[in-house]
């Protein structure tokens, strides 16, 4: 077939000939009811033919070994978070589960694949609010999924009053209070450049921040295998208003964990919120 030659005005009398035929009239777009209409129709198209299929609602153009899609047609997508991709057409990926990221996947027919985050990302796991009592637990925070975990505490009242604060684990919503714990505190207190040491061993939980009588109180630490039945560590620092610095504590037991108390030492009550992210697996 000849390549298309554009538009072409004639005028009366002209003669239409085969190769006006074939360069002019015959590329315009074909409409058929269907892909198996055209098949029938157009047993040998041409590379460039273009047809209009009124059951797919679609455009397409034969490449030299095939016809390819060039618009129209229905949506693979059928679900909130689906997305757009190609594998010989457009097809769906369907969403993923919550936490997890798109990556490349040169097995999946698309060429991406929804797969858990890698070991050096963090996933947020949980996080909420506590007022209103001297100490606030969080259970089923941690599982197998997730080597560590790392929690944020960012206290908005400590009662009125200095006190420390102390951790604790658990397991199915129950404290553990063996005395297995020992950790503490090293703090530089800010307005005079001073330290203040605050430690325990064999106690039934350890100290690991403050609180302040005027104010705000914040935590960040790392919990290190509390899952598994091994020795679980804490490590990580602390600030209030008037000092802050590092802190760890640990549980000197092969016991598995799911969750984690934190408690005011003096039974203020405390407030504020928390967050916990998973990492390693």
């Amino acid at each position: 077939m000849a390549a298309g030659q554009g538009f072409k005005t004639f005028a009366t009398g002209d003669v239409l000939t085969a190769a006006d035929t074939n360069g002019y009239l015959m590329q315009g777009v074909w409409v058929f009811a269907s892909a198996t209409a055209r098949d029938a129709a157009v047993t040998s198209p041409q590379e460039g033919n273009t047809c209009y299929l009124k059951d797919t609602d679609q455009i397409l153009v034969y490449s030299g070994s095939a016809w390819v899609v060039k618009s129209g047609g229905a949506s693979p997508l059928t679900t909130k978070g689906d997305l757009y991709g190609y594998s010989t057409t457009d097809a769906r990926i369907a969403v993923g589960t919550n936490g997890q990221v798109l990556t490349a996947d040169s097995t999946a027919a698309t060429g991406v694949a929804w797969a858990t985050a890698s070991a050096g990302s963090l996933t947020k796991i949980t996080s909420g609010t506590f007022t209103g009592a001297s100490s606030f637990s969080v259970d089923s925070a941690f599982s197998s999924t997730y080597a560590n975990y790392k929690m944020i505490v960012v206290g908005t009242s400590g009662g009125g009053a200095a006190s420390s604060i102390q951790i604790r684990f658990r397991t199915g919503g129950t404290d553990n209070t063996t005395t297995n714990y020992s950790g503490g505190r090293n703090s530089t207190i800010f307005s005079t450049g001073g330290t203040e040491i605050d430690t325990s061993s064999n106690d039934s939980k350890f100290t690991f921040g403050r609180t302040d009588s005027s104010g705000g109180w914040w935590m960040q630490f790392d919990v290190l295998n509390p899952f598994v039945s091994q020795l679980t560590s804490a490590i990580g620092g602390h600030s209030d208003i008037t000092r802050g610095g590092d802190s760890a504590g640990r549980f000197n037991g092969t016991t598995s964990f799911d969750g984690i108390k934190i408690l005011n030492q003096a039974g203020n009550n405390i407030a504020g919120s928390y967050y916990i992210y998973g990492y390693g697996n």
